[in-house]
């Protein structure tokens, strides 16, 4: 079972939200729709032992390939954000509106999702 992969610098290319799918296994054609800004695209693998954590940009393009064993894939993916972050609506080229899973578990405030929901995103610091 291969790691995460990150590619190296990603988070300083132009958007490259239109196209990418993170729930997509195939990292091939996707890579073909990245908009490097004529920048190579570097993979790094992120070898982590047991109890490593890593961290990294939400723009920072990354993924793991297909799970080709036998056993299970866990991983935890833990979003953080500073308290000025808020929900701010962002549409593709063809109208529909971009969503993310998080968006469902949090309260609604004024028809859009509350990040600072403390069900769902707890203060971690300061602590009160």
């Amino acid at each position: 079972m291969g790691t995460i992969t990150m590619i190296d610098q990603s988070q300083d290319w132009s958007d490259n939200t239109e196209g990418l799918d993170f729930f997509s296994n195939d990292l091939e054609g996707l890579e073909k729709k990245f908009n490097t800004g004529d920048k190579p695209v570097v993979k790094v693998p992120v070898v982590l032992k047991k109890g490593e954590v890593s961290f990294h940009s939400c723009l920072t393009i990354h993924g793991s390939g297909p799970n080709l064993t036998s056993q299970p894939r866990r991983s935890i993916a833990v979003h953080l954000q500073d308290a000025s972050n808020h929900y701010q609506a962002y549409r593709y080229s063809n109208g529909t509106l971009a969503r993310h899973n998080n968006d469902l578990l949090c309260r609604q405030v004024n028809g859009h999702p509350d990040y600072s929901d403390p069900v769902i995103c707890p203060q971690l610091w300061p602590l009160h």
